[in-house]
């Protein structure tokens, strides 16, 4: 494991939401002394160990329903419903979004960070908060469409976890197209749920439009620990919603920053230092203060 840490100390000047008439608003800054900031190997150490069979989060553990498709991955669902709280607290007025969702999770191999499962789920939660989403998702074929899980995690054998996704946003009436859109700002949001920590994309468009965007974990095409130094990554987002723990290269992030994934487990928050904030009450998302 990286020896690489970054512990950020915070201003005294902010204060817990569980006290603030933020709590359930946009929610206030929380205090907390020393977030770990975490490298690409942290982050992928962790994501395996909660999906391995100590901590024993599967992808496919879900019961399934019959109506629908319903069966996923319980913290693809987490994250995703995560995502969806922080959109709808940062952006309560922009309700026409378009949700880019990458090509899965962890397609062909369990390889921790994609975010496209993570924006299928976001995109639900978000209908079911009265907004309007429409996903962008790149033609796919069935093997696309399946998760296939090393001898590191739970199972070996490939898994529809994606394919049930798409199902129940289907099913919702949430409309797919398979072009980017000629004109992004007919939108009044974009969520970058594309590549997340794992991948290098080149991201084009997402550099020059004005729309705003979410981006879910870490923006696609960063570095996790050096950021857009290659300047081929979406635009710095108006939110971002790290997940588990924040990534080394959002330590200088100064817009909007959440924590979503209240999942971690305190054997695991305390093996690695994360240094975890409280959340609010029952909230599934903590608002971050800027650095200081």
């Amino acid at each position: 494991m990286s020896t690489r840490r970054l512990k950020v100390p915070f201003s005294s000047a902010f204060f817990s939401a569980a006290s603030s008439k933020e709590t359930y608003g946009r929610g206030a800054f929380v205090l907390h002394v020393r977030l770990q900031y975490l490298t690409q190997e942290e982050a992928q150490n962790i994501d395996v160990e909660l999906m391995g069979p100590v901590c024993g989060f599967s992808v496919d553990q879900l019961q399934h329903v019959v109506v629908g498709g319903w069966a996923g991955g319980q913290l693809m669902e987490l994250a995703g419903l995560s995502c969806a709280t922080a959109i709808a607290k940062v952006f309560p007025t922009h309700h026409n979004v378009l949700v880019i969702a990458g090509p899965g999770n962890k397609y062909p191999l369990f390889l921790p960070g994609g975010t496209g499962g993570d924006g299928l789920v976001c995109a639900r939660h978000l209908l079911l908060f009265g907004y309007q989403p429409t996903i962008h998702y790149p033609k796919r074929t069935d093997k696309d469409l399946r998760l296939r899980f090393t001898s590191t995690v739970s199972c070996v054998s490939d898994v529809p976890v994606v394919q049930n996704l798409v199902k129940q946003c289907e099913y919702m009436g949430i409309p797919f197209i398979d072009q980017l859109p000629d004109r992004l700002e007919d939108y009044n949001l974009i969520v970058d749920a594309i590549f997340g920590f794992s991948f290098k994309p080149e991201s084009g468009r997402l550099r020059e439009t004005e729309v705003p965007i979410a981006s879910i974990d870490i923006p696609s095409g960063w570095d996790v620990e050096k950021g857009d130094s290659a300047g081929v990554g979406v635009k710095e987002p108006q939110l971002l919603v790290s997940l588990t723990a924040p990534k080394l290269a959002t330590r200088s992030f100064r817009k909007e920053h959440w924590l979503g994934g209240r999942f971690v487990p305190p054997s695991l928050e305390k093996k690695y230092e994360l240094n975890l904030p409280a959340y609010p009450v029952t909230d599934v998302v903590v608002r971050l203060p800027p650095p200081s």
